[in-house]
Protein backbone atom coordinates (compact mmCIF):
# COMPACT_ATOMS: atom_id res chain seq x y z
CA UNK A 1 0.00 0.00 0.00
CA UNK A 2 1.06 3.26 -0.88
CA UNK A 3 0.83 5.10 2.70
CA UNK A 4 0.73 8.89 2.83
CA UNK A 5 1.04 10.04 6.82
CA UNK A 6 -0.86 13.60 6.72
CA UNK A 7 0.79 15.96 9.47
CA UNK A 8 -2.14 18.79 10.29
CA UNK A 9 -0.61 22.15 9.56
CA UNK A 10 -1.29 24.10 13.03
CA UNK A 11 -2.31 22.57 16.41
CA UNK A 12 -5.93 23.83 15.56
CA UNK A 13 -8.04 20.77 16.54
CA UNK A 14 -10.34 21.58 12.89
CA UNK A 15 -6.62 21.06 11.57
CA UNK A 16 -6.03 17.77 13.33
CA UNK A 17 -9.22 16.76 12.19
CA UNK A 18 -8.59 17.55 9.00
CA UNK A 19 -5.00 15.51 8.76
CA UNK A 20 -6.80 12.24 10.17
CA UNK A 21 -9.57 12.43 7.86
CA UNK A 22 -7.15 12.80 5.04
CA UNK A 23 -5.34 10.28 6.35
CA UNK A 24 -8.48 8.10 6.56
CA UNK A 25 -9.27 8.49 3.11
CA UNK A 26 -5.87 8.25 1.38
CA UNK A 27 -4.25 5.02 3.72
CA UNK A 28 -6.36 3.62 5.87
CA UNK A 29 -9.50 2.98 3.88
CA UNK A 30 -7.66 0.71 1.43
CA UNK A 31 -5.28 -0.83 4.65
CA UNK A 32 -8.29 -1.58 6.57
CA UNK A 33 -10.82 -2.88 3.96
CA UNK A 34 -7.63 -5.88 3.03
CA UNK A 35 -6.54 -6.32 7.13
CA UNK A 36 -9.19 -5.90 9.35
CA UNK A 37 -12.03 -6.43 6.29
CA UNK A 38 -14.01 -2.88 7.59
CA UNK A 39 -14.05 0.61 6.50
CA UNK A 40 -12.64 3.23 8.96
CA UNK A 41 -15.62 4.71 11.08
CA UNK A 42 -14.99 8.45 10.25
CA UNK A 43 -14.73 7.70 6.48
CA UNK A 44 -17.54 5.22 6.95
CA UNK A 45 -19.69 7.95 8.25
CA UNK A 46 -18.80 10.30 5.21
CA UNK A 47 -20.02 7.32 2.83
CA UNK A 48 -23.38 6.80 4.98
CA UNK A 49 -23.95 10.56 4.72
CA UNK A 50 -23.43 10.76 1.30
CA UNK A 51 -25.20 7.37 0.75
CA UNK A 52 -22.44 5.29 -0.84
CA UNK A 53 -21.58 2.80 2.07
CA UNK A 54 -21.14 0.00 -0.04
CA UNK A 55 -23.75 -2.70 0.76
CA UNK A 56 -22.86 -6.16 1.48
CA UNK A 57 -24.02 -8.83 3.41
CA UNK A 58 -23.11 -9.88 6.87
CA UNK A 59 -21.55 -13.29 5.04
CA UNK A 60 -19.56 -10.97 2.62
CA UNK A 61 -18.12 -8.87 5.65
CA UNK A 62 -17.45 -11.74 7.47
CA UNK A 63 -15.80 -13.33 4.47
CA UNK A 64 -13.37 -9.84 4.12
CA UNK A 65 -12.96 -10.12 7.49
CA UNK A 66 -11.72 -13.77 7.73
CA UNK A 67 -8.59 -13.23 5.10
CA UNK A 68 -5.88 -11.50 7.12
CA UNK A 69 -2.36 -10.81 5.21
CA UNK A 70 1.29 -12.45 6.74
CA UNK A 71 2.42 -9.03 5.78
CA UNK A 72 1.95 -5.29 4.96
CA UNK A 73 4.30 -4.02 1.73
CA UNK A 74 4.35 -0.05 2.19
CA UNK A 75 5.33 1.86 -0.07
CA UNK A 76 6.58 5.62 0.77
CA UNK A 77 7.65 8.65 -0.58
CA UNK A 78 6.63 11.43 0.89
CA UNK A 79 4.66 13.40 3.76
CA UNK A 80 1.77 15.56 3.30
CA UNK A 81 0.53 18.97 5.42
CA UNK A 82 -3.32 19.28 5.79
CA UNK A 83 -5.43 21.85 6.88
CA UNK A 84 -9.22 22.60 7.62
CA UNK A 85 -11.56 23.33 4.15
CA UNK A 86 -10.88 26.39 3.11
CA UNK A 87 -8.87 28.22 0.39
CA UNK A 88 -6.99 25.86 -2.00
CA UNK A 89 -3.65 25.67 -2.68
CA UNK A 90 -2.63 25.52 -6.05
CA UNK A 91 0.70 24.76 -5.38
CA UNK A 92 0.28 22.26 -3.17
CA UNK A 93 2.13 18.86 -4.03
CA UNK A 94 -0.55 16.31 -4.57
CA UNK A 95 -3.42 18.95 -4.23
CA UNK A 96 -5.60 16.68 -6.85
CA UNK A 97 -5.81 14.80 -3.24
CA UNK A 98 -8.29 17.43 -1.67
CA UNK A 99 -11.86 16.68 -0.61
CA UNK A 100 -14.43 19.09 0.97
CA UNK A 101 -13.41 17.76 4.24
CA UNK A 102 -9.54 18.61 4.08
CA UNK A 103 -6.79 20.62 1.83
CA UNK A 104 -3.41 19.73 1.08
CA UNK A 105 -1.03 22.58 1.81
CA UNK A 106 2.96 23.13 1.32
CA UNK A 107 4.61 21.93 4.39
CA UNK A 108 6.37 25.00 5.63
CA UNK A 109 8.86 22.88 7.74
CA UNK A 110 10.37 20.46 5.20
CA UNK A 111 12.62 20.77 2.60
CA UNK A 112 11.30 21.55 -1.36
CA UNK A 113 12.88 19.56 -4.37
CA UNK A 114 11.86 19.84 -8.00
CA UNK A 115 9.73 16.41 -7.52
CA UNK A 116 9.24 16.17 -3.84
CA UNK A 117 7.62 20.16 -3.51
CA UNK A 118 7.68 20.66 0.20
CA UNK A 119 7.63 16.98 1.67
CA UNK A 120 11.23 15.29 1.81
CA UNK A 121 10.68 13.63 5.26
CA UNK A 122 12.72 10.71 6.28
CA UNK A 123 11.53 11.17 9.74
CA UNK A 124 8.19 10.27 8.63
CA UNK A 125 8.81 6.77 7.11
CA UNK A 126 9.82 6.35 11.08
CA UNK A 127 6.53 7.52 11.74
CA UNK A 128 4.43 5.11 8.95
CA UNK A 129 6.05 2.77 10.10
CA UNK A 130 4.96 3.17 14.41
CA UNK A 131 1.53 4.48 13.12
CA UNK A 132 1.25 0.71 10.81
CA UNK A 133 2.71 -1.54 13.70
CA UNK A 134 -0.02 0.38 15.81
CA UNK A 135 -2.50 -0.45 14.27
CA UNK A 136 -2.08 -3.69 12.47
CA UNK A 137 0.73 -5.41 14.41
CA UNK A 138 2.14 -7.18 11.18
CA UNK A 139 5.49 -7.83 9.75
CA UNK A 140 6.03 -5.20 7.39
CA UNK A 141 8.56 -4.48 3.93
CA UNK A 142 9.57 -1.47 2.12
CA UNK A 143 8.01 -2.17 -1.47
CA UNK A 144 9.11 1.52 -2.72
CA UNK A 145 11.36 4.18 -1.54
CA UNK A 146 13.58 6.33 -3.84
CA UNK A 147 14.05 9.66 -5.33
CA UNK A 148 13.19 11.39 -8.27
CA UNK A 149 15.24 13.96 -9.67
CA UNK A 150 15.91 15.51 -13.86
CA UNK A 151 19.46 14.71 -14.90
CA UNK A 152 21.65 13.99 -17.59
CA UNK A 153 25.41 12.63 -17.74
CA UNK A 154 28.15 15.02 -17.61
CA UNK A 155 30.60 15.73 -20.39
CA UNK A 156 32.39 12.87 -18.81
CA UNK A 157 29.50 10.55 -18.74
CA UNK A 158 29.07 10.60 -15.25
CA UNK A 159 25.70 11.37 -13.50
CA UNK A 160 26.51 12.76 -9.87
CA UNK A 161 23.32 12.12 -7.84
CA UNK A 162 24.49 12.76 -5.07
CA UNK A 163 20.62 14.08 -3.64
CA UNK A 164 19.48 10.32 -4.28
CA UNK A 165 22.34 9.02 -2.21
CA UNK A 166 21.48 11.40 0.20
CA UNK A 167 17.52 10.79 0.43
CA UNK A 168 18.23 7.07 0.38
CA UNK A 169 20.58 7.14 3.24
CA UNK A 170 18.15 9.26 5.59
CA UNK A 171 15.28 6.99 4.58
CA UNK A 172 17.49 3.95 5.05
CA UNK A 173 18.27 4.97 8.70
CA UNK A 174 14.92 5.69 9.40
CA UNK A 175 14.02 2.13 9.12
CA UNK A 176 17.26 1.00 11.40
CA UNK A 177 15.70 3.09 13.48
CA UNK A 178 12.44 1.77 13.83
CA UNK A 179 13.62 -1.38 13.79
CA UNK A 180 15.62 -0.71 16.70
CA UNK A 181 12.67 0.15 18.38
CA UNK A 182 11.22 -3.34 17.86
CA UNK A 183 8.73 -2.55 14.92
CA UNK A 184 8.83 -5.32 12.53
CA UNK A 185 10.56 -4.57 9.28
CA UNK A 186 11.96 -7.16 7.33
CA UNK A 187 12.97 -5.72 3.85
CA UNK A 188 13.56 -2.56 1.70
CA UNK A 189 13.57 -2.33 -1.78
CA UNK A 190 14.39 0.58 -3.42
CA UNK A 191 12.41 2.57 -6.63
CA UNK A 192 14.64 1.94 -8.92
CA UNK A 193 16.97 -0.17 -10.25
CA UNK A 194 17.07 1.23 -13.73
CA UNK A 195 15.35 4.91 -14.80
CA UNK A 196 11.74 4.00 -15.98
CA UNK A 197 8.82 5.81 -17.58
CA UNK A 198 6.90 7.80 -14.96
CA UNK A 199 3.12 7.54 -15.30
CA UNK A 200 2.81 11.46 -15.43
CA UNK A 201 5.90 12.84 -15.90
CA UNK A 202 7.48 10.79 -18.65
CA UNK A 203 11.51 10.28 -18.90
CA UNK A 204 11.90 13.50 -17.07
CA UNK A 205 11.39 12.28 -14.06
CA UNK A 206 14.08 9.47 -13.03
CA UNK A 207 14.29 7.43 -9.82
CA UNK A 208 16.71 4.69 -11.02
CA UNK A 209 20.19 4.13 -9.93
CA UNK A 210 21.23 3.19 -13.68
CA UNK A 211 20.68 5.88 -16.30
CA UNK A 212 18.84 4.67 -19.51
CA UNK A 213 19.21 6.84 -22.33
CA UNK A 214 15.74 7.34 -23.21
CA UNK A 215 14.33 10.78 -23.82
CA UNK A 216 11.14 12.79 -24.24
CA UNK A 217 9.38 11.96 -28.35
CA UNK A 218 11.19 8.09 -27.95
CA UNK A 219 14.44 9.37 -28.64
CA UNK A 220 17.85 8.00 -26.84
CA UNK A 221 19.82 4.69 -27.41
CA UNK A 222 18.57 3.04 -24.61
CA UNK A 223 22.24 2.87 -23.23
CA UNK A 224 22.65 1.76 -19.50
CA UNK A 225 24.98 3.76 -16.94
CA UNK A 226 25.65 3.07 -13.54
CA UNK A 227 25.23 6.33 -11.68
CA UNK A 228 27.15 7.53 -8.39
CA UNK A 229 24.16 6.33 -6.24
CA UNK A 230 24.70 2.85 -8.10
CA UNK A 231 27.93 2.16 -6.96
CA UNK A 232 26.93 3.59 -3.24
CA UNK A 233 24.34 1.68 -2.86
CA UNK A 234 25.88 -1.67 -3.66
CA UNK A 235 28.36 -0.67 -1.42
CA UNK A 236 25.46 -0.78 1.30
CA UNK A 237 24.33 -3.90 0.84
CA UNK A 238 27.75 -5.37 0.44
CA UNK A 239 28.06 -3.81 4.12
CA UNK A 240 24.72 -4.79 5.38
CA UNK A 241 24.38 -1.23 5.98
CA UNK A 242 26.78 -0.80 8.10
CA UNK A 243 27.61 3.21 7.43
CA UNK A 244 24.10 3.91 7.28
Amino acid sequence: SAFQICYPLTADSADVQAAADAEEYLSYLVLDLSVRGEIPAGFGAYLKEKNAYPYLTEEEWDLLKSDRPDFLGVNYYASLAVKKPGPIDPKADLAFFNMEDYVIVNNPFLPTTTWLRGSYDPLGMKLTLRKLNDRYRLPMIITENGYPQTEAPDEEGCINDQERIDYIAAHLHAVKEAVSEGIPVFGYNIWSFMDLLSGSQGYKKRYGLVYVDHQEGNRGTLKRMPKKSYNWYRNVINTNGKYI
